[in-house]
């Protein structure tokens, strides 16, 4: 999605965005559009079509507190179904917590 349609989405209160923690230092955005069977998602691209990538939560807050973005969610996967000993195919499992942005934060 580039950043055009997400302000309209956003100001039309149409988005939900998750900023999904990849590493310590790689922080994508994932808008969700749409409901139920419907819902879309889409990670936010640059100007060059490239996923936009932020190198700290504060950075990814910052912009989206700039671009007028109320609320986010912080996903987080977790590595657990990944370790050595572990049975397979363990669910998916992550961390999802409700941020609120302001611009005094």
């Amino acid at each position: 999605m580039d950043l055009k349609t997400f302000r309209r989405h956003v100001a039309a209160d149409e988005a939900e965005v998750e900023i999904l923690a990849i590493d310590p230092v790689i922080y994508l955005l994932r808008v969700n559009t749409g409901q139920g069977a419907a819902t879309r998602s889409s990670i936010l691209k640059n100007p060059k079509g490239q996923n936009w990538v932020f190198r700290s939560l504060t950075a990814a807050k910052t912009q989206l507190i700039e671009w007028q973005v109320r609320s986010a969610l912080l996903v987080q996967q977790s590595a657990y179904g990944e370790m050595v000993g572990s049975p397979g195919a363990q669910p998916d499992s992550e961390l999802r917590l409700p941020l609120l942005l302001r611009p005094d934060d």
